[in-house]
């Protein structure tokens, strides 16, 4: 048996069948997602070269058609991001900002409450700032060390994110409560987390100057 490995071809042709079924989809308002793979796999064995793939073209489209995406200039990008590092136009930034929270909220799957059920057990309730906003339990990193009194010492209202190369590259947390502070240190040991950042705006009030010793 011989091992195939992969040499970005499977990325490149991913991206080709996205960009040809975008294509398509303006002329005619149809896909074909298979014939172009498969035309590209008999073209060049591995030009698709996972199911991961696969199924990253179909969640592409799925995104563009749902969100109408149109191209714009790089000088547009650069204009839009100077717009909200100036506050200028504020109605259009909300208005912009309305339309896309919008998107996100409708390509996010909703969250049942079994879903989240260690945020909700009675042992970990007062560990959230809001009953409501809790993590769901498949995305949250479980603490391994015993620390404080709980009967779940493994339970902290944060999750796991992915980065732009790996899975669960970083991990996103609530400011801690005053009873959460050896729950966050315990996070930042046990998942050796190097870099902090802290992304508050409480400016110098008492909030921000919260000590977490």
């Amino acid at each position: 048996m011989g091992d195939a490995f992969s040499n970005g071809g499977g990325r490149s042709g991913a991206f080709i069948a996205l960009d040809a079924n975008l294509e398509l989809m303006k002329k005619t308002d149809q896909i074909d997602v298979y014939e172009y793979a498969k035309t590209m796999v008999n073209s060049r064995p591995h030009l698709v070269d996972s199911v991961d793939q696969y199924q990253f073209i179909y969640d592409a489209l799925a995104e563009a058609v749902l969100c109408n995406i149109e191209p714009i200039a790089m000088w547009q990008l650069k204009e839009r991001s100077s717009m909200y590092k100036a506050r200028r136009d504020r109605q259009l930034m909300e208005a912009q900002d309305a339309y896309e929270n919008k998107l996100l909220v409708m390509l996010t799957p909703t969250l049942r409450i079994g879903d989240c059920a260690g945020g909700h057990r009675l042992e970990n309730r007062g560990k959230n700032r809001d009953v409501m906003v809790v993590p769901p339990d498949h995305a949250r990193p479980y603490l391994q060390t015993l620390h404080g009194e709980s009967k779940d010492y493994t339970y902290i209202n944060a999750v796991e994110v992915d980065g732009f190369t790996r899975k669960n590259e970083f991990i996103v947390t609530e400011w801690p409560k005053l009873s959460t502070i050896d729950s966050f240190w315990t996070l930042v040991f046990d998942h050796s987390c190097h870099t902090i950042v802290n992304l508050s705006n409480q400016g110098n009030s008492r909030v921000s100057r919260l000590n977490y010793s």
